[in-house]
C-alpha cells in the first residue's frame, strides 16, 4: 500500500493531480455560468450522446495524461510527441475533411 502512495507522491503526479483538479474546477465554473456547455462535447451534430465523443474526451484525456507525465520526467522522446500531436491533430482533420465529402452531412461528395 505505501509502494502505491509513494506513486502518487512524486512531484510529477501531484502537478498533473493540481492542474487536472484545477481545470475540472475552471470549467464546472464556465458550465454554471452559461458561459460553456460541456455536454455538447459529448453530443453529434443531432443532438443525441455519441459513444464515439465520450470515447474519445477519455482516450484523450489518458494520452494527455501520459504525454505529461513523460514529459515531467524528462521521458518523452520527439518521436512520441510527434505520435501524439499527429494522432490529435490529424483526427480532427480527417474527421472535418469526412463531413466535408460526406453527402448526408451536406458536403458535397464524390461523383461516380
Amino acid at each position: 500500500m505505501n509502494a502505491q502512495l509513494a506513486e502518487w507522491a512524486k512531484p510529477e503526479n501531484v502537478v498533473l493531480a493540481i492542474g487536472l483538479i484545477g481545470l475540472a474546477l475552471a470549467l464546472m465554473l464556465a458550465n454554471r455560468r452559461g458561459r460553456l456547455d460541456l455536454s455538447q462535447m459529448f453530443k453529434d451534430g443531432a443532438g443525441a450522446t455519441s459513444a464515439g465523443r465520450v470515447t474519445a474526451v477519455g482516450a484523450f484525456i489518458v494520452s494527455s495524461w501520459i504525454v505529461m507525465k513523460a514529459a515531467l520526467a524528462n521521458a518523452l522522446s520527439d518521436n512520441a510527441f510527434g505520435l501524439y500531436l499527429v494522432a490529435w491533430s490529424g483526427s480532427m482533420v480527417l474527421s472535418k475533411a469526412i463531413d466535408h465529402w460526406r453527402p448526408d452531412a451536406g458536403g458535397k461528395g464524390t461523383q461516380p
